[in-house]
């Protein structure tokens, strides 16, 4: 059973980051006597996507581990709140505040995809165990890869959005054909036009395209003191046709993460859970029951 909750009310400061209320969902896919005395799972997406893109994933980790999965929407993005500042540790401060409100007891699990993986191992190096009992990253590494900078789509999307005002057109096929003037891959501007909504007759964005763009420099990479190292289970997932976690991306991960395994899937790119979602739902599962032995 799912259950959809807006959001959780969160205003207390954790240091000198403030909470906002982020929109979540929470996923309990198995009967209540099969549930297991284990850490709720939070799923944390990538950059301009959502909560709802991990519906199928948060399901399937349910059934298969008898425990409880929350989806996020991060700040700026989908439902929850558009605010300036969106640092790792202002996000990490986020997911604390959700622990806290739906009474989660930490530890929890954190899953994080892309830039939602940054956040998952800012959180785990500077909680430690205490916050975090284990941490699946998908397809990101602690530091950027140059050769990311070259091929990432991210300028391309924010310079395009920015240009791009949704509440101008009639409908999503007019937008659409408006991002096709620089977007070419029809694949990218669906991931984008899912984060369209309509209210009043009138189309928007659901992400903060100015803040996202202000803050770029502060997500590329996580942020670290000289030392710090998480030393709960860790899994990497990386996709083979991906460079976000590289050979040259080992020795950092293995000096952060002693404890981590790196497991890359065949034929899939940075989306690896939409593109092989059987193999990416057996590995993270399968890490998962074998935590807790």
């Amino acid at each position: 059973m799912a259950r959809y909750l807006r959001r959780a009310m969160c205003t207390y400061d954790y240091s000198k980051f403030r909470s906002v209320d982020l929109a979540y969902s929470v996923y309990e896919n198995f009967r209540r006597k099969e549930a297991v005395v284990a850490p709720a799972i939070i799923i944390l997406h990538a950059l301009f996507s959502n909560r709802l893109t991990w519906n199928h994933v948060a399901r399937a980790l349910s059934k298969a581990t008898k425990r409880k999965v929350i989806t996020l929407d991060a700040r700026n993005h989908g439902d929850s709140p558009h605010v300036d500042d969106m640092s790792q540790f202002s996000m990490v401060d986020d997911i604390k505040c959700i622990v806290h409100k739906l009474q989660l007891r930490p530890p929890v699990v954190i899953l994080g995809h892309s830039v939602g993986g940054r956040t998952g191992m800012t959180m785990a190096l500077n909680g430690g165990l205490a916050w975090v009992k284990s941490l699946i990253v998908v397809d990101e590494s602690p530091s950027m890869n140059p050769i990311l900078l070259e091929e990432s789509p991210t300028q391309l999307y924010i310079d395009t959005l920015k240009n791009v005002n949704p509440n101008r057109f009639n409908n999503l096929q007019e937008i659409d054909h408006a991002l096709a003037d620089t977007i070419k891959s029809k694949g990218s501007r669906h991931f984008l036009l899912q984060n369209i909504y309509e209210k009043h007759g009138k189309f928007n964005w659901k992400f903060n395209i100015e803040s996202i763009a202000n803050n770029l420099s502060n997500i590329r990479d996580v942020p670290r003191r000289k030392g710090e190292q998480y030393s709960g289970n860790t899994l990497f997932i990386g996709g083979s046709n991906s460079n976000h976690i590289r050979v040259e991306n080992y020795a950092e991960i293995g000096e952060l993460f002693p404890n981590a395994l790196i497991h890359h899937v065949e034929g899939t790119g940075h989306w690896i859970h939409a593109q092989n979602p059987t193999e990416f739902i057996n590995i993270t599962s399968n890490f998962l029951i074998e935590d807790e032995r």
